[in-house]
């Protein structure tokens, strides 16, 4: 189960816009110190959208590896792509996170039971914004299709 406190972390970049690994590690290390239980990593209101596939494997990984086992790491691996988020969810696996969050896409829409049959981890449903209700009933299904082996949770937002 999450802790209490978990927090949307920044990405940060250095002054030519690349990614600062260093600078990733020292905020992740920061925010853990300070009471963090947990960090969203390339989150839906992140720089998640910016970031290359490269640039959130390498920042998965570094993060992961520089909090170790001191907090969750949560990493925002949904795209509007359907297989890419599943490529994702693999590799940030690889990185050595454990958790992941996927966000309905906002201009298309799909049937709850077909998203949430392709979701690795969970789902958020923002039924407000992308006009997709996601019923725990239809994870349930998917869950026991074995679509979705390892989802453990749903939150809706």
């Amino acid at each position: 189960m999450f802790g209490r406190v978990i927090t949307a972390m920044a990405t940060p970049f250095d002054r030519e816009g690349a990614l600062d690994l260093e600078r990733a590690r020292s905020l992740a290390e920061y925010l853990v110190a300070n009471g963090s239980d947990g960090l969203v990593l390339a989150g839906s209101t992140g720089e998640s959208p910016t970031l290359s596939f490269e640039e959130k494997r390498d920042l998965f990984g570094a993060v992961t590896e520089a909090v170790g086992a001191r907090a969750d790491v949560i990493a925002g691996t949904g795209t509007y792509n359907t297989a890419e988020s599943i490529h994702l969810s693999t590799m940030a696996a690889e990185q050595g996170v454990e958790e992941m969050i996927q966000v309905g896409p906002g201009g298309n829409h799909g049937a709850s039971a077909e998203i949430s049959g392709k979701v690795v981890f969970g789902d958020v449903g923002q039924p407000a914004r992308c006009g997709i209700e996601l019923f725990v009933t239809a994870c349930g299904r998917a869950r026991n299709k074995r679509e979705v082996p390892r989802q453990e949770r749903v939150v809706q937002a």
